[in-house]
């Protein structure tokens, strides 16, 4: 496996990057997840600044390209009503862009159901270099930042 190491501060030695960075697939199930079992709009909205990317960002949902407030709408009436146990997997298939760091980014299909409703998700994956780190108290050294974002979201139901 390749190593993260680039995309990490140097600033924390001893610890093991390939271990900070979860799976792709397994990054956009908790993602998924949190989205549509968010409970409250401020968890809401929290899931999606983690999810989405703020630019360039496209959905198209059964062939019809929609907005992401529509996209948000859609997803709140679901969301304040389901908790994480609502939210079931199928299949999760993920093609990464860069087999030298396949947890970055890349291609992933995902099929879930909330409450019986099965929905097909086709995302694109990217890192999002206008993410700023946060800065380590007292250091001033630039902390962690998983800069994974989606760029294209593309939803079948």
């Amino acid at each position: 496996m390749a190593s993260l190491k680039p995309f990490i501060p140097s600033q924390h030695p001893g610890v093991d990057h390939d271990r900070l960075i979860e799976p792709l697939e397994d990054w956009v199930k908790k993602r998924v997840t949190s989205l549509y079992a968010a409970g409250t709009e401020e968890n809401l909205d929290a899931a999606f600044d983690s999810f989405i990317a703020k630019d360039d960002f496209t959905i198209t949902e059964n062939g019809k390209e929609i907005s992401v407030k529509q996209y948000r709408d859609e997803v709140k009436k679901v969301s304040l009503q389901t908790t994480d146990s609502d939210v079931t997997f199928g299949s999760v298939s993920a093609t990464t862009h860069d087999s030298d760091a396949p947890k970055l980014a890349g291609m992933v299909d995902v099929n879930f159901s909330v409450h019986g409703k099965q929905t097909k998700l086709n995302l694109t994956v990217f890192q999002d270099q206008t993410l700023i780190p946060p800065q380590i108290p007292l250091s001033g050294a630039p902390g962690f930042i998983d800069r994974r974002r989606v760029s294209k979201l593309v939803v079948k139901s």
